[in-house]
């Protein structure tokens, strides 16, 4: 993949160099210093994802589909958000340690779980003092509500994820 910054790049490797587009994408940016408060539904807890989480993660994150990459970003530190033992949903970071990888099952949605657990990761992000930032897709209107309800500051020019078929 190749992330592009410039409109007349992305024409150029189109168009003359087989590029295709994976995703234009807003940058967001959690410019704060303080922790992100939240709650959770009873009986939800969040805690790490482990190497037997793997498979779940894989089956449910359809933007990636290579179970190699999913075990690296569970052992970079990737969290869950359960009922019981029951997995409800998670979240992580990509490899330029952005923060995504977030599914909420559709059985758990409208519960405030994503907001939970987007808040949880930016306050471990602080922790271990990383600089806080995503990509968000423009098309997903959810997704970018949750940034901007989380605090973040979206840009106004889009960014664009390439690939090589």
């Amino acid at each position: 993949y190749v992330v592009l910054h410039d409109p007349e790049l992305k024409t150029l490797l189109l168009r003359e160099r087989g590029f295709s587009t994976f995703m234009d994408c807003y940058q967001c940016l959690y410019e704060r210093a303080e922790r992100v408060s939240y709650s959770l539904p009873a009986g939800a807890s969040i805690r790490p994802l482990d190497q037997g989480h793997a498979g779940f993660v894989h089956a449910h994150y359809q933007t990636v589909d290579d179970e190699g990459y999913i075990r690296e970003r569970i052992e970079a530190g990737m969290f869950g958000v359960f009922f019981g033992e029951t997995p409800a949903g998670f979240i992580g970071t990509h490899d330029e340690r952005s923060i995504g990888l977030l599914k909420i099952l559709p059985d758990y949605r409208r519960r405030g779980l994503a907001f939970a657990l987007e808040a949880h990761m930016i306050n471990h992000s602080l922790r271990i003092g990383r600089r806080v930032f995503g990509q968000v897709s423009v098309d997903n209107a959810p997704s970018l509500a949750l940034q901007k309800k989380l605090g973040m500051t979206i840009s106004k020019s889009v960014i664009t994820w390439v690939e090589r078929p």
